[in-house]
């Protein structure tokens, strides 16, 4: 008997969806979403050199959130992950494998759009990630990938400009700080299921309460570059209020990632302790879109 049309449209969304959840769609889109922010305020690319971007990027993160899954197929698996689409069965680690290189090949071919250097720059970020999907994710250099991948974040918008460019090392830096803090909150969250998996690297190391205070630092020092270089900047009178919002939105980031460390470091009293973390953690994640809103605002 034949299969309902229905069914068949159901069971083809189920799979695009699996695929999509083993890209990591919704930080796929939000690191898409601040690098193409950041070619629109700091550098005034148009439109059509805009979308390449976007474009560029989101493939790329799709790639590295496909090779990741498809990597830590077999751990996954082994360790029964329900958050993992693979490991539930909802889509083959073959698949995924093939979505991974299509999404490559498609990211080289939109970064060279770019122009050599911005495809240069980002190639390198992604390559970086690509790295901590493979080995360095396990290991205590687990920070650097996202340090250099954030760092370099900026730079593939302003390297897609005419002439190329290069941001501020002020900026490369407060991305670096946010790279590494984005890697300590990844960790804190998934704790129980890195332990389940094997995987070591420096924050599961560290324990769950250092990583949220790694994870309050990064966000706090991001947020204090980029007020300094707000305050500093020889600007003209007409972008006054835009620096003084960029400012304000830094500093209400800054003084909540403070609050979630010392709260962290004074009622979070084991390396496992993730419960009595769950609030700091939750006002860390708050100012990290403050520091963030701070920071496009600011470019």
């Amino acid at each position: 008997m034949t299969k309902p049309y229905g069914w068949a449209v159901s069971t083809v969304a189920t799979s695009v969806r699996a695929l999509l959840g083993a890209g990591h769609l919704l930080p796929s889109v939000a690191v898409t979403g601040f690098g193409t922010a950041l070619g629109w305020r700091a550098v005034d690319l148009p439109a059509e050199t805009l979308v390449v971007l976007a474009s560029a990027l989101f493939t790329g993160q799709l790639s590295i959130g496909w090779s990741n899954d498809a990597i830590d197929a077999p751990r996954d698996t082994a360790a029964g992950r329900s958050d993992k689409p693979i490991a539930r069965g909802l889509v083959s680690r073959r698949v995924v494998a093939i979505a991974a290189g299509v999404a490559v090949l498609a990211c080289v071919t939109t970064s060279l759009l770019l122009g050599a250097a911005a495809a240069a720059v980002h190639l390198v970020a992604v390559g970086s990630a690509w790295a901590y999907n493979a080995r360095l994710k396990s290991t205590v250099l687990s920070p650097l990938p996202y340090a250099v991948s954030f760092a370099l974040l900026p730079a593939v918008a302003t390297a897609s400009a005419e002439p190329p460019d290069w941001p501020p090392l002020v900026v490369c830096l407060a991305g670096a700080a946010l790279g590494i803090a984005a890697h300590f909150a990844n960790t804190v969250s998934d704790t129980a299921a890195d332990a389940a998996t094997g995987v070591r690297g420096l924050p599961q190391v560290m324990g769950a309460r250092a990583s949220m205070l790694v994870m309050a630092a990064g966000v706090t020092a991001a947020g204090l570059l980029l007020l300094v270089r707000i305050l500093t900047a020889d600007d003209a009178t007409g972008a006054i209020v835009t620096r003084a919002v960029a400012a304000a939105l830094l500093g209400a980031g800054i003084l909540l990632a403070v609050a979630a460390g010392l709260v962290t470091a004074t009622t979070v009293t084991g390396r496992a302790d993730t419960e009595r973390g769950a609030a700091p953690f939750r006002v860390t994640l708050a100012a990290v879109a403050l520091v963030v809103a701070g920071f496009v605002t600011a470019a």
